[in-house]
């Protein structure tokens, strides 16, 4: 089973959410053009999220970025919405913003393996 995020901080409210369709494409000669779904979950949700808080918590994030080495899931509930689900963070970043205070940013992929 796969670890859920550590929410002992929660994220700012500048997300960004991307929803991105695999479409399978054929053009034809006479500008006729097929189109198709590429597979059963063909559409998939990309977040970018923004923490500000202490060395200290955002440490922990890190770390839990960390172990998971970019392609190990973790489970997460998206704002707004009832259920979680698994995503991949491969980049995440940080800065020291002023004594005592990080941001840190990273990218969530959805993944739907089992």
């Amino acid at each position: 089973m796969a670890a859920a995020l550590p929410t002992t901080i929660k994220p700012t409210y500048n997300v960004d959410k991307t929803e991105t369709a695999r479409v399978l494409k054929n053009d034809f000669g006479d500008g006729y053009r097929q189109r198709v779904g590429d597979g059963i979950n063909n559409v998939s949700k990309n977040y970018i999220m923004t923490w500000q808080s202490t060395p200290t918590n955002i440490k922990a994030l890190i770390t839990h970025f960390e172990e998971r080495a970019g392609y190990q899931s973790f489970t997460w509930t998206p704002v707004g919405e009832a259920a979680s689900y698994k995503w991949t963070c491969e980049q995440w970043s940080w800065k020291y913003i002023r004594k005592n205070v990080v941001t840190l940013t990273a990218t969530f992929l959805q993944e739907f393996d089992l």
